[in-house]
């Protein structure tokens, strides 16, 4: 009898596993065992390296859930081809202000709404994005945390 493939699912999602195992996983054929592994917090760096670039983006997804996540691979994220996924690089804890400042031109709304409601977008960023033709965008961008004063917004909306 051969194993099945929920139990080489569960395989990839068991943190115990050894990171051979791990490695072996991740290049299986099937999605939702190279997903399961993407979740692994205890994944190498390059196994997470690896799976960051994997043809499917759920498994890409799973990678920037990951909690042991690294900086270079959120920031590589970016440039995704699935916006749900910039978006979430737009949100994520280790996102620089500099990677936000590029998804401000993102050219989907959502993507753009989570960099204007980003803590971690700087001035220069958000000024630019309240010259948006997105009343949405300039909403969030008077409520951050980061305008300098209220009147600021005035002025520059009044140009």
């Amino acid at each position: 009898m051969g194993v099945k493939k929920k139990d080489i699912i569960n395989l990839g999602k068991d943190t115990s596993a050894s990171s051979d195992d791990l490695v072996q996983l991740a290049t299986s054929q099937k999605v939702e065992v190279r997903r399961s592994v993407a979740a692994n917090q205890n994944l190498s760096l390059k196994t997470l390296t690896t799976l960051a670039d994997d043809s499917d983006y759920s498994v890409r997804w799973m990678v920037l859930l990951n909690p042991s996540v690294p900086f270079h691979i959120v920031e590589r994220l970016a440039g995704d081809s699935m916006e749900f996924i910039r978006r979430e690089v737009a949100r994520h804890r280790l996102v620089s202000p500099g990677t936000l400042d590029r998804l401000a031109d993102d050219p989907i709304l959502e993507v753009r709404k989570a960099v204007a409601a980003n803590p971690k977008t700087e001035w220069r960023t958000l000024k630019r994005m309240a010259m948006s033709k997105s009343r949405v965008i300039t909403r969030l961008v008077a409520k951050h945390p980061n305008l300098p004063s209220r009147d600021c917004l005035r002025e520059l909306l009044d140009v």
